[in-house]
């Protein structure tokens, strides 16, 4: 009896062992591509995934105490194995890198899909890809990640949790692409000092509270049709912000949303309703010089929304409302309510050019416009048609005008009037990039046009390329404007910019870039990070060559550019 006894309390104890096994999680290490040494973590044996972790219990906020954290260029690997087992890379724990102060740059794989909190809080990071398969980024993911520059990979994130990017005073901006965002958390980009222009995705529906508090440096926010209430405090201490351009969805607008900006005129659209206390207070002794609002009901507003200024602010309203704010509760109380003439002038992307002389016009008049474009771009024409730059025209209603501005190789920009006829004559540069006779008539539409500005029509007819290359290069059928643009190569995408190898300035690195199988391959960066942009200057990844060629996939058939370390050459490399 007693060796049965014996026996079944021997049976229990392992079954009591297995259990506990199964259940307790495993700690483990593994060398990442880039050899480092990281930890991750699985449920138990039976998991079917890993966690990247810190390595020790973490008390204290000593998560890496007693272990090397990781330095330099660390790249993420997608699988690891432990037992003879392997397991795919999913997550990134919570303060997994909190404090790792000698990283340079993070690459996360594709399989990794979820972030924890505070996963790259403290940071010392420059550049992380995300890896592009990751929906939401957590409340403080990268709080305080004061040397973060570049975001990319985020072609899958929908939400942006509170405070994810607060305090990531390096951050110049980031990268909403492909416009998926829908969510902007509290605080999400608060403090971030050095952001100087925000285009919010299209996507986006609602800005949440403090969600750029304190962006000393930013000039200019773009805010989409689709975002129907900015919280409070949303743009706060934000000093330099002289520009920005609501969507005609905005309906709420918070308290304190624009105090203490350098905004002047405001320009809201019909959808508004509510505008908080404080909300354009752009400060204790001035006020906004202009308001232009075009809800015909007057929107409920606080005696503070726009600090006093009643008698500072002029108040231009529909002509068919202006006695409806006039009798309204706290818009009586300002001197000067009447009807206007809006020129509304926007810039297609305020990273690549700013534009000028809009304005409210108590009367028909005639203005000038004027495009600005950003070094490294291009001013292409306005939104109604017209090329000419300053534009002058008589206003006779409400209008919004359009800069329409387009990215080039800025090192390119500075090729000067008479070379045009180097690039276009000199048949050793031009057979790199030719074949098709059919292009010229069929884009240009007019020898004679060739004639007169390239003096060479068989020259031009036997060497100028292919139907996709003119129509990304010139992206124009309209002969006039050709012929105005044509004859200074300022503003020529010049031919260059089509031979398929090397890179310009380059020379001294052996480098080699080439594109195949849908990639574009970089060989030779002698040890330098490598960037890839698509043509409107996004950034779209960012490797670390290690000897072996380094291979980006690309969207889609294209153009893009590619640069090598702190050189400024680029180089636009066409896949087919």
């Amino acid at each position: 009896m007693a060796e049965k006894i014996k026996h079944f309390f021997t049976v229990l104890l392992a079954i009591m062992a297995i259990s506990m096994t199964s259940h307790a999680s495993i700690k483990f290490s593994n060398t990442a591509p880039s050899g480092q040494t990281l930890w991750f973590e699985i449920d138990n044996l039976n998991s079917t995934y890993a966690t990247l972790v810190y390595p020790s219990t973490g008390y204290g906020g000593g998560y890496w105490t007693g272990y090397t954290k990781p330095i330099g260029d660390v790249i993420v690997p997608s699988t690891v194995t432990w037992a003879g087992n392997t397991y795919p890379v999913t997550t990134v724990g919570s303060r997994t890198f909190n404090n790792c102060d000698s990283i340079i740059s993070i690459v996360l794989p594709s399989s990794v899909t979820n972030v924890m909190g505070y996963g790259f809080s403290q940071c010392s990071m420059q550049s992380i890809d995300l890896g592009g398969s990751i929906a939401t980024l957590p409340n403080n993911a990268f709080l305080s990640c004061t040397s973060l520059v570049n975001v990319t990979g985020m072609e899958s994130v929908r939400v942006i949790g509170s405070g994810a990017f607060a305090n990531c005073s390096s951050l110049e901006s980031i990268d909403f692409l492909p416009q998926e965002v829908i969510t902007i958390g509290a605080s999400a980009f608060s403090n971030c000092s050095s952001l100087v222009v925000v285009v919010l995705p299209d996507s986006l529906t609602s800005i949440g509270n403090q969600a750029f508090e304190s962006c000393t440096a930013l000039t200019t926010v773009v805010i989409p049709n689709a975002v129907t209430s900015i919280g409070d405090y949303a743009f706060e201490y934000c000093s330099s912000l002289t520009n920005v351009v609501f969507g005609n969805s905005v309906s709420t607008i918070g308290s304190y949303a624009f105090c203490l900006t350098a905004l002047h005129t405001i320009i809201l659209p019909a959808s508004v309703t509510t505008i908080g206390a404080a909300a354009f207070m752009v400060g204790y002794n001035s006020y906004v010089d202009s308001i232009v609002i075009r809800a015909t009901t007057p929107p409920t507003i606080a005696n503070t929304t726009f600090y006093g200024g009643f008698s500072q602010a002029r108040v231009y309203v529909p002509c068919e409302s202006v006695s409806s704010y006039q009798s309204a509760n706290i818009w009586s109380q300002f001197t000067y309510i009447d009807c206007g003439i809006v020129a509304d002038v926007r810039s297609s992307n305020p990273l690549l050019g700013q534009a000028i002389g809009g304005g409210v016009y108590d009367t028909i008049s005639d203005i000038t416009l004027m495009a600005l474009p950003a070094f490294g771009s291009l001013f292409y024409g306005w939104s109604n048609g017209v090329h000419d730059n300053p534009y002058t025209l008589h206003l006779t209603d409400d209008t919004t005008f359009t800069a329409l501005f387009y990215a080039i190789d800025s090192n390119l920009v500075t090729v000067i009037h008479d070379t045009l006829t180097q690039y276009i004559h000199d048949t050793t540069i031009l057979t790199v990039c030719v074949h098709d006779t059919t292009v010229v008539t069929e884009y240009i539409h007019d020898t004679t046009i060739v004639t007169e500005y390239v003096h060479d029509t068989t020259v031009v007819m036997e060497y100028i390329h292919d139907t996709t290359t003119v129509t990304e290069y010139i992206e124009v059928h309209d002969t006039v404007w050709l012929t105005e643009y044509i004859h200074d190569t300022i503003y020529i995408h010049d031919t260059i910019y089509i031979i398929q190898e090397g890179i310009d300035g380059l020379d001294a690195l052996n480098a080699k870039v080439y594109s195949g199988q849908g990639q574009i391959v970089v060989e030779g960066a002698d040890g330098n990070a490598v960037t890839l942009f698509d043509l409107n200057g996004r950034l779209l990844a960012t490797k670390q060559d290690y000897g072996a060629p380094l291979r980006f996939d690309v969207p889609a058939t294209g153009t893009y550019m590619v640069k090598i370390g702190r050189h400024a050459a680029r180089k636009i490399v066409v896949v087919k």
